[in-house]
């Protein structure tokens, strides 16, 4: 039942379950072949709760998404590698190798428990679903937050079977070297909480005076479609298409400005739609003016339709795209 419900949180969710009925039945099959058809029954039987709660929110889904899967499902899969999602693992092992240490020390002896060979197989099957949607931009392991726990019990498990000794060496080696990466990574946490602090309050201030300066109906277009947006309360273009249908399935631009699962787009179907004002990623809001230029990939006509501006704002200076004509038309209040 607790697989069932985080079915309704994460569409990757179901694999967890799977993976673990998977490697339940390949140790019976291996050890208690005789008993394998009843054992692939009572897997089946386990799984009818997450069936059922997946046929619900697919019908839910179909009625209001008018489609399978959640737009961001489109948006965020499919663009990054396997060598991006290998790189994601790689960083958080160098950032948290007491963790991994116990996988590894698990993975020794996972094969003569059953428990052991489930974890071990829904942990490693996992790891390998990761890598392969490319892991995620941000430095904070967050996709890997359901198998920690597995990993770690997994070592716990074989160290309960050895010596004395050996457990104290394990036990040495795991916290010894958490211990050598604490400092690094709790720097890298306290930088990382402070840079997006000072963006989430630049983007409120942005937004706030768009909010005040424009036309409830003025269109947006902005990659960081969120807080922006949601200051602002304006209608807006996300230009990376987690809100937006077309751009969720179109292709990955060859100039792309995203980070993993953020790198959709489709700037003729965007400038397209006339917004009266873009926000570029970069250098929106800076500490000196600053003259945007065109990005790669823009449409060729672009700088004929759209003019940069710079705004002072609060200390700092707004630098936007605005559509040629708009100011005049909000002047002259029509």
């Amino acid at each position: 039942m607790v697989f069932a419900v985080a079915a309704l949180v994460r569409p990757e969710a179901p694999i967890l379950p799977a993976l673990l009925h998977l490697g339940r039945l390949l140790h019976i099959v291996a050890t208690e072949r005789a008993v394998a058809w009843r054992a692939l029954g009572q897997s089946a039987v386990a799984g009818v709760p997450v069936a059922l709660v997946l046929m619900m929110l697919t019908g839910w889904r179909l009625a209001y998404y008018g489609d399978l899967l959640p737009n961001t499902f489109h948006a965020k899969t499919g663009a990054a590698g396997f060598a991006e999602g290998v790189e994601y693992l790689r960083a958080h092992a160098s950032a948290h190798p007491g963790v991994w240490l116990l996988l590894c020390f698990g993975g020794v002896g996972c094969w003569k428990d059953r428990r052991s060979t489930a974890m071990a197989v829904a942990t490693v099957g996992f790891l390998v679903y990761v890598a392969s949607v490319g892991g995620d931009f941000k430095p904070t392991g967050r996709f890997l937050l359901p198998v920690m726990l597995w990993m770690t019990t997994l070592g716990a498990l074989l160290g309960a079977q050895r010596s004395r000794r050996v457990q104290i060496g394990m036990a040495a080696l795991v916290f010894g070297s958490t211990l050598a990466c604490l400092p690094s990574v709790y720097a890298s946490a306290a930088d990382w909480a402070e840079r997006r602090h000072a963006n989430l309050e630049a983007r409120r201030i942005v937004g706030e005076f768009l909010r005040n300066q424009l036309p409830p109906d003025t269109l947006i277009a902005i990659h960081s479609a969120g807080a922006i947006p949601y200051y602002s309360r304006l209608p807006t273009i996300d230009m990376w298409g987690l809100t937006d249908h077309h751009i969720a399935r179109a292709p990955v631009p060859e100039h792309t400005v995203g980070l993993v699962g953020h790198q959709r787009g489709d700037p003729d179907y965007v400038f397209g739609r006339a917004p009266a004002i873009y926000l570029p990623e970069d250098k929106v809001f800076t500490l000196r003016a600053w003259e945007l230029e065109p990005e790669l990939g823009f449409p060729e006509h672009f700088v004929d339709e759209y003019s940069s501006i710079t705004i002072p704002l609060e200390g700092r200076f707004l630098n936007v795209w605005v559509r040629r004509g708009f100011l005049r038309t909000l002047h002259s209040g029509k």
